[in-house]
């Protein structure tokens, strides 16, 4: 069930569409995000393509799938959260309208740390009147980055009934209608919404029931109480400390069950920070160091500057109680953040899936004994560590990072008289109550350059593909001889004077040549795109105008696809009409050739 050898999801797999389907709506949540990790996944919501391959650098397939996705995707995150790039993307700027901040309800010291996708499919066709829905959950213990440790996932494909589902919390309606209320410009919402307490979702063999749990301030707990009988607990984690220092987490989930086999498998350095005094009624395990150290003792940088850890991420906790095994997956750790503190709600927002089944398979002996023999994990031996004596500037700097993102961040272009967009940044966080040994700097991200931080910043003559919403906030506090430094991405209210033609410009740079123009369309007629075709798309020199003597000879099968097309596949005609529409309006010069021959074809367009 757990074998990690051979028990993998393939992400972009998960994302693709079902034979015969199409993506209608995607609702994404994530504590952290990385803009490169968001620009891969179009790829599989639209091509119905894998995420592996050269993704990088602004390529007209990312153009494509983003164009696409307009409308379709929403993406919730912890504020602040956003991992600074090591260089400007200008595809970001189609990111913008996909994303919606969240600032964590529960106080400094919590988070938004869901971790699911929520996808709606409807048929292929758009000639079909009542075209079926289909849905996929995808929740998952990893965030929405390229991070390489070893995460959970469960993936449920479900469809709408006329009853209403039995999985579902009350708490899981709401979650979603507190998100999509913040998102007021997602048209799916009141579909989704409408859909979600009539989705019955499939029960993965070998479990027999399903819950979806949500936990938070408002929510309650993201796991239940434990039954009375409980025998056995077993609890994967990566984090198990909470703020105070304390194991509160751990002692919620074993409940009063004082004589039951505790299981801990955790990562070696968070076991070494709680002691082993602590947890002397528990059978602790550590990630296997030499898989944490693996790409480093292979070499296999990637061609990277700083070589990834694989460490433990997932979460699981697996309870046995007489026949009976409950195993909850999702995004909570085992703290009093994520779970909860004696009659106190947890403070972190989390999704959990409950499963249960009388497969004794499932038991935690089992799923152990089975990561022993892989050498997942090892016995735990404690190791004694040097305390943190800049704790105190930690939680000080967690402080200050959160009254940053709670601020409001507007940013406004307006046309410089001479050339380009001169950028004023205005702000709500109060600069008279910044500490004395702190220093905030802000920087954008398209432009080179750091100020520190004043009631108004202003930026001069940068060019429309310089405009990005993405500003840099770099904190450093220092007491003493400790100093420590955070820096993140904030994604501010943007507007431009004369309106935002960076997509239009990002169209005019990418397709700049008549040939190129082509190509596009031939792509576009293709009803299973292919991945590598789209990712190869720069034809250049006598090869370029070569193919666009073929595509436009009386031998050219062009004619023939479109016939095709307009016949079997209207969807298709559909996108090369909007296609010709975003190219007349970036002021694209269409060759005369295809225009003559597409007006055969246009008055089919919607």
């Amino acid at each position: 069930m757990l074998d990690s050898r051979n028990d993998r999801l393939d992400y972009g797999a998960e994302l693709a569409p079902p034979d015969g389907f199409e993506l209608d709506a995607a609702v994404a949540t994530t504590y952290s995000l990385d803009l490169n990790a968001l620009l891969a996944v179009p790829i599989a919501l639209c091509f119905s393509n894998t995420l592996e391959g050269d993704l990088k650098g602004e390529k007209i397939a990312l153009l494509e799938a983003m164009t696409q996705l307009k409308d379709k995707l929403k993406v919730f995150y912890q504020k602040g959260n956003i991992h600074c790039p090591s260089s400007y993307n200008h595809l970001y700027a189609l990111l913008e309208p996909c994303l919606q901040a969240i600032v964590p309800s529960g106080g400094v010291f919590s988070s938004f740390h869901p971790k699911l996708w929520l996808l709606r499919f409807k048929e292929s066709g758009t000639a079909l009147k009542s075209p079926k829905i289909k849905y996929r959950l995808l929740i998952l213990s990893r965030n929405l980055t390229f991070d390489r440790s070893w995460d959970l996932a469960l993936s449920l494909d479900g469809e709408r009934t006329d009853a209403v589902a039995s999985a579902h919390s009350p708490s899981w309606i709401t979650l979603f209608g507190d998100l999509l209320r913040q998102a007021n410009d997602f048209e799916a919402s009141g579909r989704l919404l409408k859909d979600l307490p009539h989705i019955c979702w499939q029960v993965p063999k070998p479990f027999n029931k399903l819950e979806l749990l949500v936990g938070g301030p408002v929510y309650g707990r993201p796991i239940d109480p434990p039954r009375k009988s409980l025998s056995a607990l077993m609890v994967v984690s990566p984090f198990i400390k909470s703020q105070e220092g304390s194991i509160f987490g751990l002692k919620q989930l074993a409940g009063e069950h004082v004589d039951v086999h505790k299981v801990l498998c955790s990562r070696a350095e968070e076991l070494n920070a709680i002691g082993p005094e602590a947890l002397s009624d528990w059978d602790c395990y550590a990630i296997n160091q030499s898989i944490v150290d693996g790409e480093e003792t292979l070499g296999l940088s990637d061609g990277e500057e700083h070589i990834q850890s694989q460490n433990l991420h997932a979460k699981l906790i697996i309870r046995e109680s007489g026949r009976v095994c409950d195993w909850f997956v999702g995004s909570a750790n085992a703290t009093s953040a994520a779970l909860g503190d004696g009659d106190a709600n947890p403070r972190n927002t989390e999704v959990m899936a409950k499963l249960s089944s009388n497969d004794q398979q499932l038991s935690p002996k089992i799923v152990l004994a089975q990561w022993l023999e892989q050498n997942l994990f090892v016995k735990h031996e404690f190791e004694p560590i040097e305390l943190d004596d800049g704790e105190a500037l930690s939680s000080a700097l967690r402080k200050l990072m959160h009254e940053l993102i709670s601020s409001n961040w507007k940013l406004h272009a307006s046309k410089n008289v001479e050339e380009g967009y001169d950028l004023a940044l205005s702000h709500t966080f109060d600069t008279g109550k910044l500490p004395l040994d702190a220093a905030i700097k802000i920087s954008q991200l398209a432009l080179p350059g750091q100020l520190f931080i004043a009631n108004e910043l202003k930026w001069f003559k940068a060019t429309l593909a310089q405009l990005s919403a993405f500003i840099i906030v770099e904190v450093q506090m220092t007491r003493g001889e400790f100093s420590k430094t955070k820096r993140c991405v904030i994604c501010a209210d943007l507007t431009i004077e004369g309106g935002d033609a960076r997509q239009q410009h990002l169209l005019q740079s990418l397709v700049d040549s008549p040939e190129k123009i082509l190509n596009y369309v031939r792509l576009l007629l293709e009803t299973q795109p292919s991945k590598a075709q789209w990712l190869a798309f720069e034809p250049t020199g006598n090869e370029a105008q070569a193919a666009i003597n073929a595509l436009m000879s009386s031998d050219s099968p062009l004619f023939e696809q479109l016939m095709v097309a307009a016949s079997r596949h209207p969807e298709v005609i559909e996108r090369i009409g909007k296609l010709i529409e975003r190219l007349k309006i970036a002021q694209v010069e269409i060759p005369s050739e295809f225009a003559d021959l597409w007006s055969h074809f246009a008055k089919g367009c919607p």
